[in-house]
């Protein structure tokens, strides 16, 4: 069998997720059942846990929505270079 990559639907997904919070099953043996590796399974639920169960609809974010989610990731990097710039500071001026 060749390494080949596959790409699933959204629907897919959300079945597959619907299968293992259902607790029926074990998330391998719901994997096993559906051809799929685990660690697909486990990705796709904790991404629909973390998303409040919307990570596989097809609701598109208003222009609005899209913008917020930038101005937010961009926000939270600048914060996170901040907080790097001040530890370098830190340790650079402990040097001298």
């Amino acid at each position: 069998m060749e390494n080949e990559k596959r790409k699933f639907s959204n629907e897919f997904k959300a079945e597959a997720v619907k299968l293992v919070l259902a607790g029926d099953r074990s998330m391998k043996e719901v994997a096993d059942s559906l051809g799929i590796e685990v660690y697909h399974l486990s990705s796709w639920k904790s991404k629909h846990l973390s998303s409040s169960g919307r990570a596989f609809t097809q609701s598109k974010r208003s222009p609005e929505e899209d913008r917020i989610l930038k101005l937010e990731k961009e926000n939270a990097d600048l914060k996170m270079e901040n907080a790097i710039l001040k530890k370098a500071t830190a340790i650079f001026s402990r040097q001298k």
